[in-house]
């Protein structure tokens, strides 16, 4: 998953500023957009390996930010900020286009999220 490649940063914000990279980056956009519309057609293995692998992902980014911030709810709870960020961002300035109305870019949103944890 794309958490392994955020085991190098030096620093929280240099984590964060990668996820800000990643956010650009993402392919998986279409799938993640594909699975949120036919959820409710999945049966329940289906649905339960989806939960898994989501579950999975954020276990491996709180993991990361313990790194960091050390453990508990907090970082649980910053670990789910994230992918929504990560999945909002590339909603709305990719898929809805508002990079064409909106001057905010993802590496501007790291840097807001950096210092909103300062």
């Amino acid at each position: 998953t794309g958490v392994q490649t955020c085991a190098l940063p030096i620093s929280l914000p240099e984590l964060i500023l990668l996820i800000g990279q990643g956010m650009i980056a993402m392919k998986q956009i279409d799938k993640i957009q594909w699975m949120a519309r036919e959820v409710h057609n999945l049966n329940l293995a289906e649905r339960a390996t989806l939960k898994a692998t989501l579950l999975k992902f954020h276990n491996e980014l709180r993991l990361t930010l313990e790194r960091f911030l050390g453990s508990g709810e907090q970082v649980a709870t910053l670990g789910w900020v994230i992918m929504c960020t990560v999945v909002g961002y590339q909603v709305l300035f990719r898929k809805l286009e508002m990079h064409e109305v909106a001057s905010i870019n993802a590496e501007d949103m790291a840097q807001a999220i950096i210092k909103m944890m300062e």
